[in-house]
């Protein structure tokens, strides 16, 4: 029916970045469809080869075993991340939180936000003279975009120079650090800054939806019953599908 290609919209994330922050994966290990089966689900997918090199997936009618294979990716990957997503929800940020997530800053811990913004996407080792990876993974480099405190200090960014600018921890201020990214980037809000892990926190009030609001895919699956156990039941046991139980 080509009326669902304009009535069926589809959030999508990310499977790997999503069991990495249920802390059911680790950053290091596969993120392909069969191995992501193989450790959150405890089943093995087969791939069949034959059909994921076809070239027959650009034909216009595709064959029932072209039909079956990216049946059973979708619905393998929506039982993936309903399982994923029954773990306890992380409530802290992490080296592990996916780049792009929505954050709120702090100067202290239990203090008033100073700033909003996400971590970038690019987490170099070193950001200026900070070092950003260390042992312990306790700094983030954020995408900062809103600032609450413009005279916060950013506590990371050193500021050795002399004058009555300088906080009184010796560090740049959120507003400085705003207007020399400005200076030289031309980009008026988003600045880049080095932050403890410890000092973030969720953005709960974001437009954006958080990682656990997501939907695989919408409207695909009836998300009234939401029973994936007796889902990977059905998929276990039935024998038209290329799934073995360990």
């Amino acid at each position: 029916d080509k009326s669902l290609l304009y009535s069926i919209t589809f959030n999508v994330i990310g499977l790997k970045e999503f069991c990495i922050s249920q802390d059911m994966i680790s950053r290091k290990e596969s993120g392909s469809l069969d191995k992501l089966a193989e450790k959150v689900l405890g089943v093995y997918l087969v791939k069949d080869d034959s059909i994921r090199r076809s070239e027959e997936w650009e034909a216009n009618t595709l064959s029932a075993g072209h039909l079956q294979y990216a049946a059973l990716d979708v619905f393998v990957s929506h039982l993936i991340f309903e399982r994923a997503d029954l773990e306890a929800p992380v409530t802290q940020v992490s080296h592990t939180t996916p780049d792009g997530t929505h954050v709120v800053l702090f100067v202290q811990e239990g203090g008033d936000v100073v700033a909003h913004g996400c971590i970038a996407f690019q987490q170099p080792t070193v950001l200026g003279r900070i070092r950003v990876k260390t042992p312990t993974h306790s700094h983030l480099v954020i995408d900062a975009n809103k600032v609450l405190n413009p005279s916060a200090a950013a506590i990371l960014h050193i500021n050795s120079g002399e004058g009555s600018t300088r906080t009184k921890a010796n560090t740049f201020t959120f507003g400085q650090l705003q207007a020399a990214s400005s200076s030289e980037t031309g980009v008026k809000d988003v600045f880049q800054v080095v932050m403890p892990v410890n000092l973030l926190d969720f953005d709960k009030c974001s437009d954006s939806k958080s990682t656990n609001e997501l939907k695989l895919q919408e409207g695909l699956f009836n998300n009234d019953e939401n029973d994936s156990d007796v889902a990977l039941k059905m998929l276990e046991a039935h024998s038209a599908v290329n799934i073995i139980t360990k």
